[in-house]
């Protein structure tokens, strides 16, 4: 279960008319800034944002089981949001501005889970 205590930053779904839906979520405090940053793609080139918000819907999306889970890196207190291959999304906690870091700078391994850099326990046969 996500650990969304004190999170400042959540995740939405945004859908935009004749564009469908936006497969990962936009991490951001408000669904205004959501809508905002999903303007931002270059697939909205050419388009007001006047225009854009007659087509563009936004709900909260489902947070995954990590989100806002609480780890630190280099000593400083982390939440998660999510990971690719190569990076690991966090906010500072407390912090509204979603940030990458590589895996190996986050402290606890365990953490890292997702990621090329963990290596899971071994299980006792």
């Amino acid at each position: 279960m996500s650990d969304m205590e004190g999170m400042l930053v959540k995740p939405w779904e945004v859908q935009v008319s004749g564009y469908g839906y936006s497969q990962i979520p936009y991490h951001n405090t408000s669904r205004g800034g959501a809508i905002a940053e999903a303007w931002r793609s270059p697939a909205f080139e050419g388009l007001s944002f006047k225009d854009f918000l007659k087509i563009v819907r936004c709900v909260r999306a489902e947070p995954t089981e990590r989100y806002g889970e609480r780890f630190t890196i280099n000593g400083r207190a982390a939440r998660y949001i999510s990971h690719n291959r190569q990076y690991v999304q966090f906010v500072y906690d407390g912090g509204k501005v979603v940030m990458n870091t590589h895996p190996l700078d986050i402290d606890q391994p365990e953490a890292r889970r997702g990621t090329p850099y963990y290596d899971a326990p071994e299980l006792a046969s």
